[in-house]
């Protein structure tokens, strides 16, 4: 973790910082080749639990990475991760001062707006209605009363902390920004300022998408805002970094109603706990990712107990796979594949509990992630046959192709027509070995019958990271809208 930076100063004068997380200390902000993701929080001062998400994120991407996490120094030596854990320090101080105990609910700036009282809970720009994209788009999404919980100021980015994180933004580029809110259980995806607001489906598929994943293990809600907290926001900062900039977008929105603004000390490390999954995968999503997207089978016509096996590899993330990755395939028992163009003979594979052992992420060979399909739980542990292998196209950012097709033939006399087969991946010869170790990862297992005329399997495999002058596969410009007694 590099020293603290400061971009800026507060509307009263208080420093704002912003941290960046790699191995290249002494470079880290510097650094333009990297994947870069922002990550803010407390922008609105009463959320202080959006403090402790972005903490436990560091503290869980740290600790593992010293305990030898694959996963985690993958990422602390490919990814540029800037950290704002406090985006409004004059709102939270307000809320110190005159609530010591917790439970202040001034969420704006340090800003004098409101003619009723100075230095009230009403003073303060809202931060989050500050930004440059549909400023001031109507009364609905943002409001014109200083006095307003939702008033968006002077003007675009009037702000001294909006400025700050707009200067973030268009500095280091990242591909996905992530700001942590609460609360609501949600991830709101970019426009926000109105339902009808136009985005291209290419771009409101990889936010969804990405929203999905992000969301898998906390079962959040996902959507534009209008679907997800239900209601309308203009001036949004994820709108405008979309808009402006093509990062990929997200609001987090932690803890539930119970839960409110002020969680209970009890329910700090649960709501922390929650979206560090979705801050982790949103650092792997901004690099190269590749997926096997799917597994069709197609039965050989009159010979029983054959198929044509297609593999789909999928560039899911936000940056381009580069050429020189091979995937290699063998059976696990009974089975024959046969090579077609496109494919080689190779040496065995590793064994099955290798595969284990990649899963994970605890594997100390060199480059090697592997993928297993068929009946979980039964057969050798090692191939029975040697693999067959094939080069893995470049793939750009969220592109996919097939690779050739291979024979797959179950023995005549089987009475069960289960195939189990064994994918091993392997990262381009020429990645330092210490790369290559932790550019591998594995994914989860699926059953595959031979009788079947397609079938599907999932898994993501950290793909290399792509050299320079591979530029990012960003999203282009075009979606997000804000619940009800919460705002985002």
């Amino acid at each position: 973790v590099g020293a603290p930076a400061k971009v800026g100063s507060s509307r009263n004068g208080r420093d704002l910082w912003v941290s960046c997380v790699g191995t290249n200390q002494g470079r880290c902000l510097a650094d333009r080749s990297r994947p870069t993701v922002l990550y803010t929080a407390l922008v609105h001062a009463r959320e202080p639990a959006t403090v402790m998400c972005l903490v436990q994120f560091l503290r869980s991407l740290l600790s593992s990475a010293a305990a030898g996490g694959a996963e985690a120094t993958h990422l602390l030596a490919h990814r540029k991760l800037l950290f704002v854990p406090v985006a409004n320090p004059d709102g939270y101080a307000w809320n110190e001062l005159h609530r010591p105990h917790g439970g202040g609910m001034k969420r704006k700036n340090g800003a004098r707006s409101c003619t009723r009282s100075p230095d009230s809970a009403d003073d303060g720009v809202d931060l989050n209605r500050n930004f440059g994209h549909k400023f001031g788009y109507d009364d609905v999404g943002s409001e014109a009363s200083g006095c307003s919980e939702m008033w968006r100021g002077e003007g675009a980015f009037s702000e001294p902390e909006s400025r700050a994180i707009r200067d973030l933004v268009q500095t280091h580029a990242p591909e996905v920004v992530l700001h942590w809110h609460g609360w609501g259980n949600d991830v709101a995806l970019p426009f926000s300022y109105d339902w009808r607001a136009p985005i291209s489906a290419a771009d409101l598929e990889t936010h969804q998408e990405l929203g999905a994943e992000a969301s898998a293990r906390n079962h959040y809600g996902v959507g534009r805002a209008w679907e997800s907290v239900g209601y309308p926001v203009n001036g949004e900062a994820g709108d405008w970094s979309y808009a402006a900039q093509g990062a990929a977008s997200f609001t987090i929105e932690v803890g539930n109603s119970r839960d409110s603004f002020w969680p209970p000390p009890s329910r700090i490390d649960p709501i922390a706990a929650e979206s560090v999954w979705a801050a982790t995968y949103f650092a792997t999503a901004a690099g190269p990712q590749l997926q096997l997207g799917s597994v069709s089978l197609a039965t050989g016509g009159s010979a029983a107990g054959s198929a044509q096996l297609t593999l789909v590899v999928q560039a899911n993330g936000l940056r381009a796979v580069r050429v020189g990755h091979r995937l290699c395939a063998c059976v696990l028992r009974g089975s024959t594949l046969q090579a077609s163009s496109g494919w080689a003979d190779e040496a065995a594979s590793p064994s099955a509990s290798s595969l284990r052992r990649h899963a994970r992420g605890l594997s100390d060979e060199a480059g090697v992630g592997q993928l297993g399909l068929g009946q979980p739980g039964v057969g050798p542990a090692r191939c029975e046959a040697a693999s067959v292998c094939a080069e893995v196209p470049f793939l750009r950012a969220r592109t996919s192709a097939a690779l050739p097709a291979l024979s797959l033939s179950l023995p005549p006399e089987s009475s069960d027509p289960w195939a189990e087969l064994l994918l091993t991946w392997a990262p381009p010869a020429g990645l330092r070995r210490a790369d290559a170790r932790h550019e591998a990862a594995a994914a989860a297992g699926a059953r595959t019958h031979t009788s079947a005329s397609a079938a599907r399997a999932a898994g993501t495999i950290a793909a290399g990271e792509g050299p320079a002058g591979e530029g990012p596969g960003r999203c282009g410009t075009a979606g997000r809208t804000g619940a009800t007694s919460r705002t985002p």
